[in-house]
């Protein structure tokens, strides 16, 4: 955006109003009437108003104004033609405090009781937010400024305050937050001071311009408008200081355009009319935002016009309750003394004011934030030590004898404390009845001050005794320190007033003035160089420190030059303090704080070792200190420590990095080939020395066990077993190979092929390299297979065993006219069966019957000759030419032979067949292929609910191929989906013949949730008051995750009651005890990881036994009376209670509920009030407690 004439001025000094903590400025009429958050007020918008504080006075405003005047130190927007330039680029609706800048924005708080409301509005609200705006930072408690901090300690008259503490963490969070105790305490004191100066500040309006004449605003882009919404645009929040109990309010209509129904019914302030003979309520709010489209119909006439259109959204400290959730918008045309619809929003005997008295902008830049890294030393200042026990309301000034009208001095400062009855009992370090000091510095603006007076103002009677020391004037300009004295620095708690009177020019005594000191943080040391000019003498220097963190102190020493270093244990910010003594025994001393980081500790680890012969590599890292870093180490022989290899000072590029180890170079040192004895078998030890470059080092031990070369196992491209006369690959996997200088001798592996049976040894030919090799058996049997091989220091051997086994001939065959079938068969060499032969199998292959299968290798066949028959006569010979068939898979049916020559012959999975939906993510399949190629295609996959779904899969060699599915992944829908009975299946092609073969496993489900048992210990459905019942509950196919919910819920006339609290290794049973009478329905509910939920029911009638209940039938009645006489008393009198006509239990049409007190029993009979009896002929009915039924003359126990 363009450039615009600013000037600056001090938005603490523009506040000169917002010191309601040291005069009797603007507060609610009472703090404990004041409306808090919680509560919901029933008054008007003004009317509620009036409860709050503010904090603003109208003299502040007066003594503003003519002070910024008179020093012209501010522009106004209508004077600025500038400022009109492009308006017309400026958005129709800004809101800072959400969208893309409201991550800076703070919470909305409320000040309760308490005038400080500059402190939320400078402080809470605007620092906070250009804060963190200008690191880029989301706002949280950590960088929120504190609004009671502000408001207790920071000097809004003049100058700046630092206080040498930092007591904010314990403002509140013991007691708050609350509206009366401020929100948000979190800084610390020396960020709040240092941003709590009073430079960076712009102001930018006001509500008359520097000729007295007043704004005037007609449209949405009036001067006076556009200055405000273009700083608003371009980022900032403006603070406005305004008369709010003046305030005329409205309410957004929503049916006037669709802007204005966004905000429909939001109140919007029209007007601020100056209330006769009424308290204004100065006050500090914010503007963080406009909207253009927004209309308040001024003139009532139904439309939106030109000049009731836009408003501005305000941000207020009077909590969320108040306005529009604590926001409030204020419509353009309340700039205007004189309103563009003839004084639109006043009432009869009021008269408009300008709304903006004034408005201010923080300019939070590089500029700003560069004094406050730099702490630049007022010219002149005052500092003193305050000590207490705690910081409850006391103010000390440091005032010229002569106090201004009304109020005090410009030039004084605050002690700490806010005035909160709390506070009494905390000091200066957040600390409880603990007595500790803080120095409190003041810079002193006017040197023409004097004489001064120390003044204290505190609550008599309420606090300890507080003591000033040190007060010590410094004149940076005039380099000259001064010691004030004091006639009595002890301010006694019985008088609350004390008041001291010393003369800057008499009572005073030249001190050390420190022209100098620089304080500075390198390679683990923090540095001071300081002088002092002396007119008495020579200096002696001494220095001490302090960490605010920890409270580590320590004294570095003294000496005469002023220079210091000394090593910081920790990192955090130090109190570094000089104290300067001349020749006569005057001192002065100055602090510094520097924040510093030291160099975590340095730190070497192991990551992983690779334990070898002769190389070893060991894996670490390093941490702390300081980069770059260097290592070392020594191997030596753990036996007797003789040294087999070493390196220094080797550079480590990063955080990271290896150390190699090797045995081979003592062999080579010694001209000799290794041996055991030279080859470092066995343990050895290295110490690995890492080296900062500070110098630092850290060593690190580690055991490294050097093992001998070994074969660990023989793989074979084709498992066993196999037939006669196939190629077997062979490949030998070894490890620990001893690969030192002289390894360019190879690896020599022999191979030998023992028979177990007749003990026959083969040695196979030795190929290279030798680690490989091919066998052909030549016939049947069981074998060992062994490798073995010298690495020039250690022999290995490694053997496994093999079969070699029978070749076959499986046959298949199906005949639809027979029951049964018999296979007639004679291999090549061999004889033919027995008639009718062997009784075939059921066939695992759905296109055919009956299966056998024919071992050829018995009498070394190639081929075998098959008939077939029922066992009945009936025979399938092939027209008396028999079935002739070779090693392999066969189909024979209706005469046709069919070379299958491919056949899954297994098929399995590692679930069981029920199972939960939970298990269906990874269900592992194996399926076996035989007699084809070879190469072969798998395809697992899954048929549900009549569809297949595959999952391809290929393995190109006759292993049997493992694959784990995902039933969820294969149908592509929810878990839910996947409940229901599936058929997982194989198909298997033989990608050179095309030939398949398919296997399936039916009757795969995926069960859903359910309680399988929902049971109690109690005997009956009918229980009494106050018994003990024991719930259990037992779950299947349950879905386990940690958010799994489990409820038992008690229901009792549709209200339901949870039984018990939820115990975390116990989902399943709960105790419960009922305490009244009355019909229950006990319910169990889970609600498991995936979503399933399933409940189970459990109903009882429980039973008070102190009373008798007592059901009664009796149809030919239209009405019936009880005459009942309960044991140890009396009967009641004829014709006794009416009975209560109910049809709640089946069977009875009356009821009553006797009370027994105690009793065991009562006797009853019936009467119809018409002289129609049932005492059962004359003997009565006799019950006990509980529910009885009694009907026909009988008497029977209910539920």
């Amino acid at each position: 955006m363009r450039n615009k004439k600013q000037t600056l001025v001090s938005l603490l000094v523009a506040s000169i109003f917002a010191t309601t903590i040291f005069s009797n400025g603007v507060v609610a009429k009472a703090d404990v009437n004041t409306t808090t958050e919680a509560e919901e007020s029933t008054l008007s918008l003004h009317e509620e108003d009036l409860l709050h504080a503010t904090g603003l006075t109208q003299e502040d405003f007066e003594l503003f104004e003519e002070e910024a005047i008179e020093s012209k130190n501010y522009a106004f927007a209508a004077d600025d033609a500038s400022l009109m330039e492009d308006y017309s680029s400026l958005p129709s609706y800004v809101d800072n405090s959400q969208g893309e800048n409201g991550k800076y924005f703070p919470e909305v708080g409320n000040q309760g009781g308490i005038g400080s409301c500059l402190a939320w509005s400078d402080k809470y609200y605007n620092k906070t937010y250009m804060y963190n705006r200008y690191f880029d930072r989301e706002v949280d408690e950590t960088n929120t400024f504190s609004p009671k901090w502000g408001h207790a300690n920071t000097d809004w008259l003049e100058g700046s305050l630092t206080i040498d503490r930092c007591p904010i963490t314990n403002f509140t969070s013991a007691y708050g937050p609350k509206g009366h105790d401020f929100y948000g305490d979190c800084e610390a004191d020396h960020m709040e001071a240092a941003l709590s100066t009073n430079d960076g500040n712009v102001f930018i309006s006001c509500g008359r311009n520097k000729d007295d004449e007043k704004i005037q605003v007609n449209n949405v882009n009036s001067p006076d408008v556009v200055v405000l919404k273009e700083r608003l645009a371009a980022g900032s929040i403006l603070e406005l200081a305004t008369d709010a109990y003046w305030f005329n309010y409205s309410n957004i209509d929503g049916s006037l355009n669709s802007e204005n129904a966004k905000y429909n019914n939001e109140s919007i302030i029209v007007a601020c009319a100056n209330k006769t003979g009424s308290n204004r309520g100065g006050h500090a709010m914010n503007i963080v935002g406009y909207d253009d489209n927004i209309g308040v119909d001024l003139n009532k006439n139904g439309t939106l016009e030109e000049g009731e259109m836009g408003a501005f959204k305000v941000v207020n400290s009077w909590g969320k309750n108040w306005g529009n959730k604590g926001f409030v918008w204020m419509a353009y045309d309340s700039l205007n003394e004189v309103s563009s619809y003839s004084n639109i929003g006043t009432a009869e005997g009021e008269e408009r004011e300008p709304i903006t008295q004034f408005v201010t902008e923080l300019i939070f830049d590089d500029d700003h934030m560069e004094k406050y890294r730099n702490s630049i030393e007022p010219d002149r200042y005052c500092k003193y030590n305050v000590t207490s026990k705690t910081k409850s309301l006391n103010l000390i000034f440091l005032s010229p004898i002569k106090f201004g009208i009304g109020r005090l001095n410009p030039n004084h400062t605050v002690g700490i404390g806010g005035g909160e009855p709390y506070s009494g009992v905390y000091n200066y370090r957040g600390e409880k009845n603990t007595e500790c000091d803080a120095t409190i510095v003041k810079e002193v603006k006017k040197n023409s001050y004097i004489p001064w007076n120390m003044f204290y103002i505190g609550n008599a009677g309420y606090e300890d005794n507080i003591t000033l020391n040190n007060i010590i004037y410094v004149d940076n300009v005039e380099q000259k320190a001064y010691s004030l004295n004091l006639t009595s620095n002890q301010l006694n708690k019985d008088t609350g007033i004390f008041d001291t009177e010393y003369n800057y020019l008499n009572n005073r005594t030249e001190i050390p003035y420190i022209s100098n000191m620089d304080v500075s943080y390198a390679n683990d040391v923090i540095s001071v160089i300081s002088s002092a000019k002396d007119t008495a003498g020579g200096m002696t220097y001494s220095l001490s420190y302090e960490n605010e963190a920890t409270n580590e102190t320590g004294v570095v020493g003294s000496n005469t030059t002023g220079n210091f270093e000394f090593v910081p244990a920790q990192s955090g910010y130090y109190r570094v303090k000089l104290t300067a003594t001349d020749s006569n025994g005057k001192t002065n001393s100055k602090t510094k704080l520097i924040d510093i980081k030291v160099a975590d500790p340095l730190v070497a680890n192991i990551t992983s070792v690779s334990e070898g012969n002769p190389y070893s590599y060991v894996n670490m890292t390093v941490e702390g200190g300081t980069a770059p870093y260097t290592y070392s180490f020594v191997y030596t022989r753990k036996s007797n420590g003789e040294e087999l290899d070493k390196n220094n000072d080797m550079p480590i590029n990063g955080n990271s990095f290896g150390v190699s180890v090797n045995t081979d170079a003592y062999a080579a040192n010694h001209g000799a080939y290794p041996t055991e004895g030279f080859s470092g078998l066995g343990i050895n030890n290295v110490v690995i020395t890492v080296k900062d470059a500070n110098g630092k080092s850290v060593s690190i031990s580690r055991d490294i066990e050097v093992k001998p070369f070994e074969i660990t196992g023989i793989e074979t491209d084709l498992s066993s077993p196999q037939k006669a006369n196939t190629a077997i690959k062979l490949t030998a996997k070894y490890q620990n190979r001893f690969n030192g200088y002289i390894s360019r001798i190879p690896l020599n592996f022999t191979w030998k092929i023992t028979n177990k049976k007749t003990g026959e040894v083969t040695n196979l030919p030795t190929p290279y390299p030798s680690d490989s090799n091919t066998w052909t058996p030549t016939e049947e049997g069981s074998y060992t297979i062994e490798a073995s091989a010298f690495d020039s220091v250690t022999n290995a051997s490694y053997s496994i065993d093999y079969t070699i086994k029978n070749n076959k001939t499986i046959v298949y065959y199906s005949n639809p006219n027979w029951s049964n079938a018999n296979i007639h068969f004679k291999t090549e060499n061999g004889s033919w069966t027995e008639v009718p032969g062997v009784r075939m199998l059921t066939s695992d292959d759905d296109e055919y019957t009956w299966m056998y299968e024919i071992n050829l290798s018995e009498n070394n066949s190639e081929s075998v000759e098959v008939c077939f028959n029922n066992g009945e006569g009936s025979w399938d010979s092939k027209n008396a030419t028999n079935y002739h068939l070779g090693s392999g898979v066969y189909g024979i049916k209706n005469g046709n032979i069919e070379n299958i020559n491919l056949k899954v012959t297994e098929f399995t999975i590692d679930k069981p067949l029920n199972v939960g939906i939970d298990e269906t993510n990874n269900i592992t399949c194996t399926a076996k292929a035989e007699f084809g190629s070879g190469n072969y295609l798998y395809k697992f996959g899954d048929i549900f609910n009549g569809k297949k779904y595959y999952k391809y899969y290929y393995d190109d060699s006759e292993k049997a191929s493992t694959q784990a599915i995902s039933l969820l992944s294969i149908l592509s829908t929810d878990w839910f989906g996947t409940i229901g009975t599936h058929t997982l299946f194989v198909e298997v092609t033989d990608v050179e013949t095309g030939k398949t073969a398919t296997k399936t496993i039916e009757n795969f489900n995926v069960k859903p949730l359910e309680i399988t048992s929902f049971t109690s210990n109690a005997s009956s459905s009918v229980i009494s008051v106050g018994t003990s019942v024991t719930l259990n509950a037992i779950t299947s196919y349950e879905v386990p995750y940690r958010y799994n919910s489990y409820t038992f819920t008690q229901i009792k006339d549709g209200v339901r009651t949870p039984i018990g609290q939820f115990e975390y290794y116990n989902h399943y049973s709960r105790v419960w005890t009922p305490t009244e009478a009355g019909n229950y329905t006990i319910e169990y509910a889970v609600h498991d990881g995936y979503g399933q939920d399933a409940v189970a029911t459990l109903n009882f009638t429980v039973v008070d036994n102190s009373k008798a209940v007592i059901y009664y039938n009796n149809d030919s009645w239209s009405q019936a009376n009880i005459h009942y006489m309960v044991d140890g008393s009396s009967w009641t009198e004829v014709p006794g209670v009416s009975m209560i006509r109910t049809d709640e239990k089946e069977g009875y049409n009356y009821k009553f509920v006797i009370d027994l007190n105690g009793a065991n029993g009562v006797t009853v009979c019936f009467n119809d009030g018409n002289g129609n009896w049932d005492s059962r002929y004359g003997a009565n009915y006799y019950v006990h407690s509980g529910v009885s039924g009694i009907k026909n003359g009988s008497i029977y126990t209910l539920d």
